[in-house]
């Protein structure tokens, strides 16, 4: 158990020394949401599948699934997107 704590911790003192967050150093997807109607996401991999009660965006290490209705990518690029729509429900999936 202690082997998966030592990564973290250097990565935590890395993360202080260069004052970056942890997320950067470790490529994590972050999503924000705004509500019922908008999620941000960002560091993704790619869109698995799109259509307008679901959306699936492939993350580092799981997928990220987005029900609901009316669901439009209002933007995308290589490092991150903003989905629109009446969101219902959203999944991590490994």
């Amino acid at each position: 158990m202690k082997e998966k704590k030592e990564p973290l911790r250097a990565v935590e003192k890395i993360s202080d020394s260069l004052s970056l967050p942890q997320d950067v150093l470790l490529s994590s997807t972050i999503l924000t949401i705004e509500g019922t109607s908008k999620v941000f996401i960002e560091n993704y991999k790619g869109i698995t599948l799109y259509h307008e009660n679901k959306i699936v965006i492939q993350a580092k290490h799981y997928q990220v699934i987005l029900r609901g209705k009316n669901l439009r990518i209002e933007y995308f690029n290589q490092d991150d997107m903003k989905i629109c729509g009446k969101i219902i429900s959203i999944e991590f999936v490994s």
